[in-house]
C-alpha cells in the first residue's frame, strides 16, 4: 500500500487537474490581466488602474511621484513572511526555512513589485476579465492586506530590488494553501480558468492549454 505522503501527493496531483467552473464569467472582458509562473512559484500581474480600481496608493510608499506615474502593471505575489525575509533568491533556501513555511507558524506578506512596461505573451499567461470580475480581483486582494488606521502595513527595509516592496498580509501560509493556492483562488474570483484547488504552478498552467505549447 503507498504512504500517506505517496497517497496525499498522488491526491493534489489529481485535484489541480481538475478545472473549476468559470465558464462564462468573462462575456464583457476588457482588462487583460498576467500570470507568471515558474517551476515552483506563480504570482498574477494586473494594470496599475483600470475602471475605477487603482493601486498606486501601495507603490507610492516606494515610488515618488514622477516614477509612480510610469508604473504601467504591478505584480501581487503572496507568501510566507519569513521566507520573504531570508530566501530573497533560491539559492539561499534552507530546509529549515522550507520546513517553518510548509507549516505555517509564521506571518505572512504580499510581495508588490511595480512594472514600467507591458508584461511579455510569451513569458507569461493571460486571461481577460470584465470590469466586474477585476473589482471582485482587487477586493480579493484588498482582503488579505493588514493596515493600521486605514494605511496598509508596510514590511520596513524589505526589498529585493529598486522599486518592489511588502505588505504584511492577512492568512495562513502552509504546506496545503501557498503562493500558487493563493493565485489560483485570485483567478477563480476574476472568473478566470482556474484549478478546483492546487499548491503546484503546474495546476495553473494547464488551465490555460493554447498557452502552453
Amino acid at each position: 500500500f503507498p504512504s500517506h505522503d505517496t497517497a496525499n501527493g498522488l491526491i493534489a496531483w489529481c485535484v489541480m487537474h481538475i478545472p473549476a467552473d468559470t465558464s462564462d464569467n468573462n462575456k464583457e472582458a476588457s482588462t487583460q490581466i498576467f500570470i507568471h509562473c515558474d517551476a515552483v512559484h506563480s504570482e498574477i500581474i494586473l494594470p496599475i488602474t483600470s475602471h475605477d480600481i487603482s493601486f498606486r496608493d501601495l507603490i507610492s510608499h516606494r515610488l515618488n511621484d514622477s516614477l509612480s506615474e510610469q508604473v504601467k502593471y504591478v505584480s501581487f505575489a503572496w507568501g510566507d513572511l519569513h521566507f520573504f525575509q531570508n530566501t530573497p533568491r533560491w539559492e539561499d533556501l534552507t530546509a529549515i526555512n522550507a520546513l517553518r513555511a510548509a507549516i505555517g507558524v509564521d506571518s505572512t506578506a504580499l510581495h508588490v513589485t511595480p512594472l514600467m512596461y507591458e508584461p511579455d505573451a510569451s513569458q507569461n499567461i493571460s486571461c481577460r476579465v470584465s470590469a466586474e470580475n477585476f473589482r471582485r480581483l482587487a477586493s480579493f486582494i484588498e482582503a488579505y492586506i493588514s493596515r493600521q488606521d486605514d494605511e496598509a502595513e508596510f514590511v520596513h527595509g524589505l526589498h529585493y530590488g529598486e522599486n518592489d516592496l511588502f505588505i504584511v498580509s492577512k492568512g495562513i501560509y502552509s504546506m496545503f494553501y501557498n503562493c500558487n493556492s493563493w493565485v489560483n483562488d485570485a483567478l477563480h474570483y476574476a472568473g478566470c480558468p482556474a484549478s478546483v484547488w492546487t499548491i503546484f504552478p503546474a495546476g495553473i498552467v494547464e488551465q490555460y492549454p493554447k498557452q502552453n505549447q
